[in-house]
């Protein structure tokens, strides 16, 4: 039986032992709690080239429903924590990720969930140096300065997770006990332009079938990506002709560098099992793709505007951050 600890305002929940929860996600991913890393290659397998149909679905659960006892914060969380939207491979065809703070454990791929919030302002749950979204502070003769100043900073409109699991364990299920056992690339999308600005075509697998899937528990398939060979655009060898449900990864993946740091899962029971890598390089996409995401319908009739957690507090953990890169594999970062 978990055991309640209560401080200020805060609600955590720590496990038989007695011990608080202190690494808990989303964080803000700030230089002054990183450290510089010299990481073997990251790699990416199969996210690009698979050959097989992937299932998007809407699970429909919102989360309104969980018991108090799943809380970790605080109850204005509970509304809004979900799985709402999923993408899976058929077993036996997953992508896999190793290398980089992963060491030699092989990781395959699980499911890739998405996070957005009201407006295309903020959506993702980790930000970079506290960078979200741009904000226009009215301060009568400072209006137009401070728009000129905050209309250039980095605003995080989406966020996509890509969830693997440890091969080492034998099951997903055995993962969650683990402190290694689940990782998660995290991506970071960017709405940029006006309503009228022109669609990301590398996205658009996902997000022109979001239509279908707008009622809870239906899914669709999407096709696998046509591939032709090609070494000089993205520096792998392969590159798709007709774009997979996952191509977008290659904007995110052509330079170097991502976060990585100790931390949970940010959806019930919220285990701390997750190592998380953070590519801070945004998918640059347009409004009406964003849009497309609110559109979706949660089992309670209502249209999902929020599903994402608020930050964390980072106590005393360090994220690291690497910079090495050599050539790319599909894809090595």
């Amino acid at each position: 039986m978990s055991k309640k600890t209560k401080k200020k305002d805060e609600t955590m929940w720590t496990s038989t032992t007695g011990l608080p929860s202190w690494k808990q996600s989303p964080v803000d991913l700030s230089p002054m709690y990183t450290l510089h890393q010299n990481f073997p290659p990251l790699v990416l397998q199969g996210h690009l080239s698979s050959k097989s149909c992937a299932k998007m679905s809407n699970t429909g659960n919102t989360g309104n429903r969980l018991p108090f006892k799943q809380m970790v914060t605080s109850l204005a969380n509970v509304q809004y924590l979900n799985i709402t939207l999923k993408i899976e491979f058929p077993e036996g065809r997953e992508p896999i990720v190793r290398g980089g703070p992963l060491q030699s454990d092989e990781y395959r791929f699980g499911e890739l969930q998405f996070r957005w919030g009201p407006s295309d302002a903020r959506g993702a749950e980790h930000s970079v140096d506290g960078a979200w979204y741009a904000k226009i502070k009215l301060f009568s003769s400072r209006v137009i300065l401070s728009y000129l100043i905050t209309r250039f900073i980095e605003r995080f409109s989406m966020e996509a997770q890509a969830v693997h699991w440890n091969t080492s364990y034998g099951s997903l299920d055995k993962c969650y006990e683990r402190d290694d056992g689940i990782a998660v690339v995290a991506f970071l999308f960017q709405v940029i332009g006006c309503q009228d600005m022109v669609d990301n075509p590398d996205f658009a697998c996902i997000a022109d079938n979001l239509s279908r899937i707008k009622i809870p528990d239906r899914s669709v398939e999407l096709p696998p990506g046509i591939l032709i060979p090609h070494i000089q655009r993205y520096s792998c060898n392969e590159i798709c002709k007709r774009p997979g449900c996952l191509n977008w990864m290659t904007d995110a993946c052509s330079k170097p560098g991502y976060y990585t740091y100790n931390g949970s899962l940010s959806t019930p029971p919220f285990t701390e099992c997750v190592t998380w890598i953070v590519i801070p390089r945004s998918v640059k996409i347009s409004a009406r793709q964003a849009n497309a995401f609110r559109d979706i319908y949660n089992s309670q009739g209502e249209r999902i505007l929020r599903n994402f957690r608020s930050q964390q507090k980072i106590h005393e953990r360090k994220s690291e951050l690497s910079s090495k890169i050599q050539e790319l594999r599909e894809y090595e970062i």
